[in-house]
């Protein structure tokens, strides 16, 4: 007999309040926050800065995905299909920038809305979960970890509504929640394969929201099974599309065997004394889980006590997986930004169950606003020079400027901590607004990309690299003919400031698998040491230039290939420019080529 469903704690409506009531408008505010920071107007919030390249072999997915795959789907890259077929259809629907911040609307929108979910089923908050949720659609360390294009801000929004749907399966005994929960825990772990070793932990979150927490052997089968199938349906399903577009079936071995070299030989893992004093994307979640523990030592009634009880231990469970990784097995998982954002997924509900109402009593939305709004402040009128300066300047005067980098905000973290803990009632969630928004701004990893109509270069970037890609797909269709070279010295002109042009040549051939697509198989080979071996697997050279040396570095590459028996001429060159950057890029191609592959630059 199936188990009835625990009933909610019901709670006094008053005009005033945000508690009770059928209908949940504030599910809404995370999707109101992500676009508030798309308004603001900021040219970089939501795009890539030159110089990354897994962001850009992403975006080179969802521009081209079925033409990758004959060349890179072995790539542990392509696996990552619960992100890059997403990414695809958007880019395929609309021009590179709106497809973008369509994508960053989506990922930071969702991520929110399943953490409110999640803290309001389970601390019965709805202003906790409310602040909670504007906490991390504004968290500065979530906007672009590993890049905007990059796969861990989706994988966590994945897990988090596979959270929340393990909960709500428990609660209601609704067979379709199970299912739904296996194939966002699923897409989880193929996305990024860290939270493949939570799923475990999932089963905490199940067990937690079962009515007395005894189930029957009959309603953990069933559960279980329905999970299951939604994991391995979704599963299915992925490699059904990937099939029929020219890959594996398998299309997660990739990465699946890249994470077993990597624990077996792991070439990026650091020490501790490399990484840690500068970890200051780690604050946040830590100092969450840190204070949240007071939740522990609690009299509240055990049957609403344990969910919360058991979201901290799973925090520090998932945080001790990541720790015996890092530091007992010696790879990476914490010494990296991106590597380590796992540990939010359980660090921002700790924060939310430690600011829910101990009496379950109403919240003011006066309040609760007031909080958000010290939230986003900082982000939005203090960025990006004005707050970054002013912090500046107090470590000076505290005399904190000798001390590790993760210090100080650590530091204002824990303070803020306690003195959220101190205070009572809804003051709580002012507190925790003010030390928040503080110490969210000041050390957000991008200042640039905050602030209200602040200029940038990157959006335009994405849309020369897109007109780039237009006109070398046309010549290259399968795109591994052309093989690139750039100046090493050379530097892009920026409205305040210049960049290497590398940073922007390495982006630009990410998308076409980067290394594979290397003149001289190696980024930045002098153009001396350039032999007509280097010419064999190429059908043309790309030349990306400055555009004040274009001519002569197209003449000197001619002069160098002409001396080696190997005349080249010029298929075709492109301008690129925009209201912030230009840059060049031209298409040379042996003379007696078309004898040897067909049309210009085609095979």
């Amino acid at each position: 007999m199936k188990p009835a469903a625990r009933q909610p704690v019901t709670t006094t409506v008053q005009s005033t309040s945000i508690e009770g009531g059928r209908r949940d408008p504030l599910v809404r505010l995370p999707i109101i926050i992500a676009a508030v920071f798309l308004a603001a107007g900021n040219e970089d919030f939501g795009f890539d800065p030159a110089g990354y390249l897994d962001p850009f072999m992403h975006l080179g997915y969802f521009w081209h995905y079925p033409a990758h795959l004959p060349a890179l789907d072995h790539d542990y890259k392509a696996s990552r299909l619960p992100w890059i077929l997403p990414g695809y259809v958007f880019h395929w629907l609309g021009d590179p920038a709106a497809a973008s911040i369509v994508l960053v609307f989506a990922t930071l929108a969702a991520g929110g809305v399943a953490l409110y979910l999640l803290v309001r089923d389970i601390a019965q908050d709805r202003a906790a979960a409310a602040v909670s949720a504007a906490a991390w659609t504004s968290c500065t360390w979530a906007h672009g970890i590993g890049g905007w294009n990059y796969q861990v801000l989706a994988a966590t929004d994945y897990f988090l509504v596979a959270t929340w749907l393990a909960f709500r399966a428990a609660t209601t005994g609704a067979a379709s929640s199970a299912f739904l929960a296996g194939v966002c825990a699923a897409a989880a772990a193929h996305t990024h394969l860290q939270y493949a070793t939570f799923v475990p932990l999932l089963a905490l979150t199940f067990w937690s929201g079962l009515p007395g927490g005894t189930p029957s052997v009959q309603r953990l089968v069933r559960d279980g099974l329905w999970g299951l199938a939604g994991a391995i349906g979704i599963t299915v399903a992925l490699g059904a599309v990937n099939a029929a577009s020219g890959g594996d079936w398998l299309f997660f071995m990739p990465q699946i065997v890249r994470a077993q070299y990597l624990m077996r030989e792991d070439i990026w893992w650091l020490e501790a004394r490399v990484w840690v004093p500068a970890a200051t994307y780690l604050v946040v979640p830590v100092a969450f889980m840190i204070a949240a523990l007071g939740v522990l030592f609690r009299t509240d009634p055990p049957e609403r006590l344990r969910p919360k009880r058991t979201l901290i231990v799973q925090a520090w469970l998932a945080l001790g997986i990541m720790c015996f990784t890092q530091f007992a097995r010696r790879k990476g998982t914490l010494d990296q930004s991106f590597l380590a954002f796992p540990v939010y997924a359980y660090g921002f509900p700790c924060i939310g169950i430690l600011l829910a109402s101990r009496r379950n009593m109403p919240r003011s939305v006066v309040v609760a606003a007031a909080s958000i709004t010290a939230i986003l402040v900082p982000l939005l009128l203090l960025m990006p020079a004005t707050l970054p300066r002013v912090m500046t300047d107090a470590v000076t005067l505290f005399g904190a400027t000798g001390l590790p980098p993760v210090v100080p905000p650590l530091a204002v973290a824990l303070i803020g901590c306690t003195a959220m803990m101190v205070a009572r009632g809804s003051a709580r969630l002012i507190v925790f607004g003010l030390w928040f928004g503080l110490v969210n701004a000041w050390i957000a990893p991008a200042p640039s990309a905050y602030g209200i109509h602040t200029p940038g270069y990157r959006r335009q970037m994405v849309e020369l690299f897109r007109e780039a890609d237009g006109l070398t797909t046309a010549f290259d269709p399968r795109l591994d003919g052309i093989k690139y070279w750039f100046p090493d010295n050379e530097r892009i002109a920026l409205p305040d400031a210049d960049i290497p042009l590398g940073w922007i040549f390495d982006s630009y051939v990410s998308t076409r698998g980067w290394m594979g697509n290397l003149l001289g198989h190696a980024s930045a080979v002098p153009l001396q040491k350039l032999t007509r071996e280097d010419l064999q697997t190429a059908v043309c050279i790309g030349l990306l230039t400055s555009p004040r040396t274009s001519g002569q570095l197209e003449i000197a590459m001619q002069e160098h290939f002409a001396g080696l028996g190997v005349p080249l001429r010029r298929v075709t060159i492109r301008h690129l420019k925009s209201r912030s950057i230009a840059f060049d890029l031209t298409l040379l191609k042996p003379a007696d080529a078309p004898q040897r592959f067909g049309p210009p630059c085609l095979r």
